[in-house]
């Protein structure tokens, strides 16, 4: 079987999802803030990309490093199907650790990796962008073009200055007879540009939702009564704490366990969108 040759298409599709990708993850593994990490070996931005990938990591004493978390798959279970030891894998590290030598923490109370969710999302995302895409370039060729085979490549280097945005085609008019090189159907093309706008926006805002972040729209805000505005603040507030509340209950068991004053705290903006604010989740309500 002939192997497909990669098109420019395929190439656009593929930095568009990557983009997209990349874009809600670099949000995703940015909601947190930790503090009392100064003095160990793990990284605020480790902990949160283990949890984003994995859906959880472990919390251990290494007599070599001292106090870190790796990610971590379990090794037998226990009646109640909870792993009793983990084993934790870095680069050129495997170790197993009974499960009550060291602090599971979790993503979320179904250890789900932040990656699925944003999975979900950017499909959705990537298919209204390109669609969008689409639209945009039939808007610039909303033609077809009937030819013969001795000048199908002429055509096609036609449209190709015109899909390159060549401000002007010009062509000899002694060797060249338009009426007879070409017949031109007009597909009617129509530009729905806004409406996949407004959807992509939509999606967004949906994802940016289950990850707990705020993600008020100035035009549709000012649509919204207070009911609406109030049941959207709290479903992102719900959401936010779905993770915060995961994270803080390691927290805690880490520092009783090894002595260490670790915090984490939800890390959102002031409400003029001017850098980052630290707050705890309860003060978002008041």
């Amino acid at each position: 079987m002939k192997n497909k040759r990669i098109t420019e298409t395929d190439i656009d599709n593929i930095i568009t999802e990557s983009f997209l990708y990349k874009r809600l993850r670099l949000l995703a593994v940015n909601r947190f803030k930790y503090g009392g990490l100064e003095d160990l070996l793990i990284e605020e931005r480790h902990v949160e990309k283990f949890l984003f990938d994995e859906g959880k990591c472990f919390w251990f004493n290494d007599p070599n490093y001292g106090v870190m978390c790796l990610p971590c798959q379990g090794v037998g279970v226990n009646v109640l199907n909870d792993p009793t030891r983990w084993r934790v894998t870095g680069f050129g590290y495997v170790k197993e650790i009974k499960a009550n030598d060291g602090v599971l923490m979790e993503n979320n109370k179904l250890r789900m990796p932040t990656s699925e969710i944003v999975s979900y999302f950017v499909k959705q995302m990537y298919e209204v962008i390109r669609t969008r895409d689409v639209n945009v370039k039939t808007l610039k060729l909303p033609f077809i073009i009937a030819t013969d085979d001795k000048r199908e490549l002429t055509a096609k280097k036609i449209l190709e200055m015109i899909n390159d945005n060549t401000y002007a085609v010009v062509v000899n008019k002694n060797s060249l007879n338009l009426d007879d090189f070409i017949k031109v159907l007009n597909t009617g093309a129509k530009s729905f540009t806004t409406d996949l706008t407004d959807l992509y926006h939509d999606i967004l805002n949906e994802a940016l939702t289950y990850l707990g972040i705020n993600n008020a729209n100035t035009d549709k805000k000012e649509r919204l009564i207070t009911d609406e505005a109030n049941a959207n603040n709290q479903l992102i507030e719900s959401c936010s704490e779905m993770f915060l509340e995961s994270r803080r209950r390691a927290v805690d068991e880490i520092n009783k366990k090894f002595g260490t004053n670790i915090t984490v705290e939800l890390r959102t903006t002031d409400e003029g969108g001017n850098g980052y604010e630290i707050k705890p989740i309860q003060e978002l309500t008041t």
